[in-house]
């Protein structure tokens, strides 16, 4: 399960009672609120700025006997004096923690959107409850979680302000950045760790944007989380020496801890692999070679839900996008709806089965009807095909075992050796005839910058040599019946 104990919803039943709650109160301590700073207090608390754009707080107006609904911070607006019109009861709607004709009051902070107000770890209640919450799904047999956020949580003491935000940009922060990384947030960890050491089953997987090696192999030591997604692969782009960089870093991240590497090539905060890669024909013949390099890794590989069906991002008109990046940046930064729409299931037209509806919160373009998981599902060579070959061989191959040693290899190749048996070589050369030394190599033999035939029938992917040479093992056949059901 998806867990998000780094904030909650402004709609939650805490931040509703802080907010009709008083200054120093119980309700408050549970989040980060605080007088701001100048005469009259119209400053917020500190310099930081929100991940979405703009300011990482929002003034509240301190109740008076009357709730305002709606967005953090907004005031009412009408003439002097002007009462709100309305059935006798209602209440004007607006952004949530309004009051209506209330004085200005203290400010909240939220890293994110000012509708995800940030929990004050410093507080046990709040923990007492993640417990809770923890026992209440662990019982029920859940398998573990994935931590949102597993960075942030802590906050330093006093919440200085920072000097360095002129290198701060959109949805990104630094490893120096004080919002993130606090070291307090291991002691969080360690009590998740205890409460999860009592269901052997269940595993805890953090989000953790950690760009230094060392301080992102602390979250895995073995009082800590389990598993932790490491992003480098997914921040890499077509390019062999960046991707041995990426794959020497993150095997280096976790020897000391005696962790477990991971690998992605995308999830829902970053383009996917096959934009990624160039797009069209040539991007999906990449991202066919990147799975396959992917699982002959050592580790615990995590795969973005439609990269098994070779999605791209989706260009979406303006007034599709939803993601507050786009409208707190002033509409300069379209944000990360593209790699975001809907899923296809089946059918010839959206929403190719993934809702009842006419449409998902997000349009999916006509085009996705050749992509649909029921149509590639009888499709041996499609994409979805590929991966569900692929991760029978990795389950079932003793050559997938071991450390890896690299070959030597010429500039724009990289090749390597499971110490199983199993050698994986990659060329992201572009001209033809260019390749990685040995039968097994990942080829992408082009022709005027367009994939061969070959290519487009998924051969540009790593052959797995010492495997199938002798191997009785066949790709997986279509199911016997037609696809029905998500």
């Amino acid at each position: 399960m998806d867990l998000v104990p780094n904030h909650t919803s402004s709609a939650h039943p805490w931040f509703a009672a802080a907010l009709a709650a008083p200054p120093g109160s119980r309700e408050r301590a549970r989040y980060h609120f605080r007088d701001g700073r100048g005469p009259d207090g119209d400053e917020p608390p500190n310099n930081w700025p929100s991940i979405f754009g703009g300011p990482a707080w929002t003034r509240i107006t301190d109740p008076d006997g009357q709730q305002h609904q709606g967005r953090p911070g907004q005031q009412h607006q009408g003439r002097p004096g002007q009462q709100h019109q309305g059935r006798p009861g209602q209440q004007h709607q607006g952004r949530p923690g309004q009051q209506h004709q209330g004085r200005p009051g203290q400010w909240y902070l939220h890293l994110f959107a000012p509708e995800q107000p940030d929990l004050n770890w410093g507080n046990e209640e709040v923990f007492a409850d993640l417990e809770r919450t923890l026992r209440f799904w662990l019982d029920r047999g859940v398998d573990g979680f994935r931590i949102d956020v597993a960075h942030g949580m802590a906050k330093p003491d006093g919440l200085p302000d920072h000097d360095g935000w002129q290198s701060n940009t959109l949805l990104s922060h630094f490893d120096t950045d004080p919002r993130f990384n606090d070291p307090n947030v291991h002691d969080i960890h360690r009590r998740i760790r205890k409460i999860f050491d009592e269901y052997p089953h269940a595993v805890a997987i953090g989000e953790i944007w950690v760009h230094d090696p060392q301080r992102f192999a602390e979250y895995l030591r073995p009082d800590e989380l389990h598993l932790g997604f490491d992003f480098h692969l997914a921040l890499t782009g077509w390019d062999a020496t960046a991707i041995r960089a990426a794959i020497d870093g993150s095997l280096a991240a976790v020897a000391p801890v005696q962790g477990t590497p991971t690998w992605t090539l995308s999830n829902h905060d970053v383009s996917r692999e096959v934009t990624r890669f160039g797009g069209g024909p040539i991007g999906i013949a990449r991202a066919r070679a990147m799975i396959l390099v992917e699982l002959a890794l050592p580790g615990a590989v995590f795969v973005y839900n439609g990269a098994e069906l070779g999605l791209a991002d989706v260009d979406l008109p303006d007034e599709a996008l939803q993601d507050p990046v786009w409208t707190r940046s002033g509409h300069t930064d379209r944000g990360r709806d593209g790699c975001r729409v809907p899923l296809p299931w089946q059918g010839d037209r959206p929403p190719f089965g993934f809702t009842a509806a006419t449409q998902g919160w997000l349009p999916q373009p006509e085009s996705w009807a050749a992509l649909t998981a029921e149509r590639q599902l009888e499709d041996v060579t499609s994409m979805l095909s590929l991966y569900r070959s692929a991760l029978e061989l990795r389950r079932r191959r003793p050559e997938l075992s071991g450390g890896i040693d690299w070959y030597g290899s010429p500039p724009g190749c990289l090749a390597f050796r499971r110490h199983g048996g199993l050698t994986c070589a990659l060329s992201h050369h572009r001209r033809s005839g260019a390749a990685a030394p040995g039968r097994g190599a990942a080829r992408e033999h082009t022709r005027g910058g367009h994939p061969t035939p070959a290519e487009q029938r998924g051969l540009v992917a790593v052959k797995l040599r010492n495997i199938l040479r002798h191997s009785t093992f066949r790709p997986i056949p279509p199911p016997r019946r037609r696809y029905t059901e998500p």
